[in-house]
């Protein structure tokens, strides 16, 4: 009830006239819920710009790789990356991210270089453990879906952890680029099965379906885009 009564307020607070982002002044508070690794790494450079344009907001950013339910615990809108599941929620998409195989150039020295999918059972894994199907792998090659399903040597429920497993020689790991794309870059991390394909997943703004948007939400929204379409992830 104190998110619902949160809301009127905040609607009434805003009542802004203007038709036209260009002239808008929306205010009130404003709950953001943002992955860890890409609001630290992407996300979190860009609050104060947003601010500066948009001096009445009052952010309130939590950080959390936590699917969290927007309407429960109050949220405005939630940045999430990869496929979203059939909800009442309406989503716009931000951005895309390649997702990388990789690891240390000391480990595939020690280890040796995979050719397949199927070499990876003999190697040391390092997983991400908030994939949604995260011990299966999907590759693909001549539009063959040739997917393995992984046991791993370390489960961790953060990327920036992850890659720094991988360099310091802890294994392979799948990784999206916004994280790793600088190591492989400048040759910190090189990628391995090169002849097969991993699905890119996209970066989503999702909120709660209303009738009448509000003006603060379709701020953000427009501003996160125009800031993203074009950002390089510093892969070579």
């Amino acid at each position: 009830m104190l998110f619902f009564l949160k809301a009127i307020i905040n609607a009434t607070a805003e009542a802004e006239n203007s038709l036209t982002l260009d002239h808008a002044s929306p205010q009130g508070i404003f709950r953001v819920n943002v992955p860890v690794s890409f609001g630290i790494l992407h996300l979190a450079p860009l609050w104060q710009k947003f601010i500066d344009k948009y001096p009445k907001i009052e952010l309130d950013i939590t950080l959390s790789d936590r699917v969290v339910d927007l309407l429960e615990e109050g949220y405005d809108l939630a940045v999430r990356i990869g496929r979203l599941e059939n909800s009442s929620l309406i989503s716009r998409k931000l951005a895309t991210t390649q997702i990388i195989v990789a690891a240390s150039p000391d480990y595939i020295a020690k280890y040796g270089m995979p050719n397949d999918p199927d070499d990876l059972f003999n190697h040391k894994i390092v997983m991400y453990s908030q994939w949604a199907k995260k011990e299966q792998w999907h590759f693909y090659k001549d539009n063959i879906d040739l997917s393995v399903n992984l046991k791993a040597n370390i489960y961790c429920n953060n990327g920036d952890t992850c890659r720094q497993i991988m360099l310091q020689g802890g294994g392979i790991s799948l990784q999206p680029d916004f994280i790793i794309g600088q190591d492989i870059k400048i040759g910190r991390l090189v990628r391995v099965l090169l002849d097969y394909k991993v699905e890119d997943l996209n970066i989503y703004a999702v909120y709660p379906s209303r009738k009448l948007l509000p003006l603060r939400t379709r701020c953000l929204i427009d501003f996160l885009i125009s800031e993203l379409k074009d950002y390089q992830w510093s892969v070579s």
